[in-house]
């Protein structure tokens, strides 16, 4: 039934409240980002003992294109072997 102001009424019964309920698909993406930490390698002084090491991983997430929420799926960094140093 279509109202008088061009909109589609679903109040089928005037004297009862009807609950109306609308199912949506969402369309989804697939999305990978890279993620990059440093590893600064110093003494209790702030002075550089080894170059620093950037470690980085690949983050996947899923990414519902209607609510614009990223789920992201689980990941991890690897361990980082820590570089020996003469007198530590």
């Amino acid at each position: 039934m279509i109202n008088e102001i061009g909109g589609i009424d679903f109040d089928y019964d005037t004297t009862t409240d009807q609950t109306i309920v609308v199912h949506f698909d969402h369309d989804h993406r697939l999305m990978t980002t890279t993620v990059r930490r440093p590893i600064h390698y110093v003494d209790l002084h702030g002075h550089q003992l080894v170059p620093d090491t950037v470690q980085a991983t690949v983050l996947t997430g899923d990414e519902d294109l209607v609510t614009q929420v990223i789920t992201w799926l689980p990941s991890e960094l690897l361990a980082e072997a820590t570089p020996v140093v003469a007198g530590y």
